[in-house]
């Protein structure tokens, strides 16, 4: 780890020791630092090496030793620590072979960086930290060879997810409420169709007493002719309003049936696809084991060991 300050922050401290100074009241949290990694730690210093606050802490580099002289001028020492290597039975199989989507890259990854970092720091042996490094960058080697074929699971996965949520939506909510549009919209036809008929009725009866005044002319007036031949108008145009619809109601009604009837056949092939894409992810699994147990057997070679 190199000696500077975290930005915007100023070192006021002048030591011979690799680890880095913070205020890190100014930064908002102790977190909220490039020296904070997933597997720090804190020792508080404050009330135990001194009194008051200094709002410091001092980051440690991997394996250094911090002296009570630095305590005393902080309230907190965060420790770099050794981060453990996923365990490849019960933690990266499931990656390969189950539903987890972890991605345990960046686990190998923040291994590497800490010997990178123990390297650097230079409280730990140079070569063992340069073979930790390659160590953890052969095992983020092996586990990007399955990438594609994991990425292909995956895909896979999710797509019958959706397919699975296609079917329930459709089974809970759509079917169900098409049936009851049906039903609705067999009611109107009935009412449509019950007022078609009584229009229908409506006219002929005026055309019968059109006729009558047309015969007995000389005792009817103008006034009562005018009135039949409007309410003869309206009965027609009341009709074709009727009749359109009767003729929409009976469209919808056409769709809902064909929705419900070809329900069965759908279902059917969604369940196909689901059963093609189980198909598929065995496969992907099958070609996944060579894979995962070179990346297994690198572990055993190595003698790698799970930090618990």
């Amino acid at each position: 780890m190199q000696i500077f300050p975290t930005r915007g922050v100023t070192n006021s401290y002048n030591t011979s020791f690799k680890g880095v100074f913070s205020n890190y009241y100014s930064i908002g949290s102790l977190q909220n630092n490039d020296y904070w990694h997933k597997n720090s730690s804190l020792d508080k210093t404050l009330g135990s090496y001194h009194a008051n606050p200094t709002y410091k802490a001092y980051y440690a580099d991997p394996m250094e030793y911090v002296p009570d002289s630095i305590k005393e001028k902080v309230d907190y020492v965060v420790y770099d620590n050794e981060p453990a290597y996923p365990d490849v039975n019960e933690e990266v199989s499931k990656n390969y072979f189950g539903t987890q989507r972890k991605n345990y890259k960046k686990d190998f990854e923040e291994i590497r960086q800490y010997y990178y970092r123990r390297e650097m720091g230079g409280h730990a042996d140079k070569a063992e930290a340069q073979y930790q490094q390659w160590q953890a960058a052969e095992c983020v080697r092996l586990y990007d060879k399955a990438g594609d074929l994991r990425y292909k699971k995956e895909t896979a996965e999710d797509e019958i997810h959706a397919l699975q949520a296609e079917i329930k939506n459709a089974s809970d909510i759509e079917l169900p409420v098409n049936k009851k549009l049906l039903k609705q919209e067999k009611e109107t036809e009935a009412r449509l169709s019950g007022k078609i008929d009584t229009l229908n009725q409506k006219d002929a009866k005026y055309a019968e007493l059109k006729q009558i005044i047309n015969d007995g002319a000389d005792v009817s007036t103008e006034e009562e002719k005018t009135f039949i031949v409007s309410q003869i108008n309206k009965t027609k145009r009341n009709l074709m309003s009727a009749q359109n619809e009767l003729n929409e109601c009976r469209s919808r009604i056409k769709s809902l049936e064909s929705y419900i009837t070809g329900f069965p056949k759908w279902l059917q092939g969604k369940q196909n696809e689901i059963k093609a894409k189980q198909s598929a992810i065995e496969g992907f699994k099958a070609k996944l084991i060579p894979l995962f147990d070179e990346l297994k057997n690198f572990y055993i070679k190595q003698g790698i060991k799970v930090i618990k």
